[in-house]
């Protein structure tokens, strides 16, 4: 049996610690739109693997990990089978950007930065 190549759907934690969901490759198209579930908390669990005390997200709720295919590198490095990692954004269900969206974080102070003294920053982790 052939392994599955996998997409990771990903977004980064307030500890710098890439975090997501897979999804079969063969199946990335499907998720473009409405992405994959994502729960407020995980943004608070802790490089430890605990979530923090208090947990300023809570327990409940959803959110939507949105692929950003502009951000898709795969990885290969000799494993059996590669990997696509794809950057997402977090969005409420209802298509709002969640207002704790470190990558939106990120865009905002971009755009701020870009608007207030004409320089633009080109960066990637």
């Amino acid at each position: 049996m052939e392994a599955e190549p996998l997409s990771l759907i990903a977004t980064c934690d307030l500890a710098a610690i890439v975090r997501g969901r897979a999804v079969a490759t063969r199946d990335l198209d499907a998720h473009l739109a409405a992405g994959v579930g994502w729960v407020p908390a995980n943004l608070s669990l802790t490089p430890f693997g605990g979530i923090v005390d208090p947990n300023p997200f809570g327990s409940l709720g959803d959110l939507r990990l949105i692929p950003d295919l502009s951000s898709r590198v795969r990885v290969e490095m000799g494993q059996p089978t590669p990997l696509d990692v794809v950057m997402a954004d977090l969005y409420l269900p209802d298509g709002t950007p969640w207002s704790a969206c470190p990558r939106l974080f990120l865009k905002n102070a971009l755009a701020t930065l870009e608007a207030e003294t004409g320089l633009r920053v080109n960066a990637s982790f």
